[in-house]
């Protein structure tokens, strides 16, 4: 994920993790609860963003082993 300022338009902050899997070494940034925002990239190119879900995922996609998760810091302007 390129380096992005967030700007929420819903009132509250959206939440980033970064789930992993510590056995296959899957890895993947998802946002929680998605809420309405402006996503802008510092790097110039167009940012899609993390793929929104309203639950983390507790098994690894691939190998079925339970995920790590790291909340991620993120830049919020009003």
């Amino acid at each position: 994920m390129t380096p992005s300022v967030i700007r929420p338009l819903s009132g509250r902050n959206p939440e980033f993790y970064e789930m992993s899997c510590p056995k296959c070494g899957w890895k993947e940034t998802l946002e929680l609860d998605p809420c309405e925002m402006d996503v802008i990239s510092l790097s110039g190119e167009p940012d899609r963003g993390p793929r929104s879900v309203t639950r983390l995922p507790k098994k690894c996609p691939e190998c079925g082993a339970k995920l790590q998760k790291k909340k991620l810091p993120i830049t919020v302007f009003n």
